[in-house]
């Protein structure tokens, strides 16, 4: 240590500043590689990151517009309420309706009364072949009588 300070104060003047600009030049270049190549490294993944999940959602969207053009050649009918009269009519159980009206927003809500098992099972059958779906279904059976009191709901 001593032999440092001996040398340091044999500089000159002009020699010192330099050999202090120079410490000074590699504390900043040795800081600044420590504490930028980490960040540098983390902009590259995050960049990395970026081009993936961009990759994943163009994919993604890809998926979504072919679902949806499928899902429009194969939309399901629109319900209404002279659709599900027609099913009544057909199977028999139009004279048995006692309410026909839409439900919410795209369903229809179906009441019948001292209907048999049989015409409501094939009402039942032939909304499931038109690709409707039954939301709810609720029943009544009447003590000692053949027929039922059933409540539905039918949406597309």
């Amino acid at each position: 240590m001593r032999q440092i300070l001996l040398y340091l104060e044999n500089l000159e003047k002009r020699e010192r500043y330099i050999l202090i600009g120079g410490l000074y030049a590699v504390i900043i270049i040795v800081g600044l590689f420590f504490t930028a190549l980490p960040t540098y490294e983390k902009i590259q993944q995050t960049e990395r990151k970026i081009t993936k999940e961009m990759e994943n959602y163009r994919q993604l969207m890809e998926a979504v517009s072919v679902y949806l053009s499928v899902k429009g050649s194969v939309r399901k009918k629109e319900i209404s309420l002279s659709q599900i009269e027609k099913i009544a009519t057909a199977t028999g159980v139009k004279d048995r309706i006692i309410l026909l009206k839409p439900y919410q927003d795209a369903g229809v809500e179906v009441s019948l009364e001292e209907v048999n098992w049989s015409s409501l099972v094939s009402f039942l059958k032939r909304v499931k072949q038109e690709n409707y779906t039954l939301v709810s279904f609720s029943m009544e059976k009447p003590k000692e009588k053949p027929v039922v009191k059933a409540r539905l709901v039918i949406t597309e």
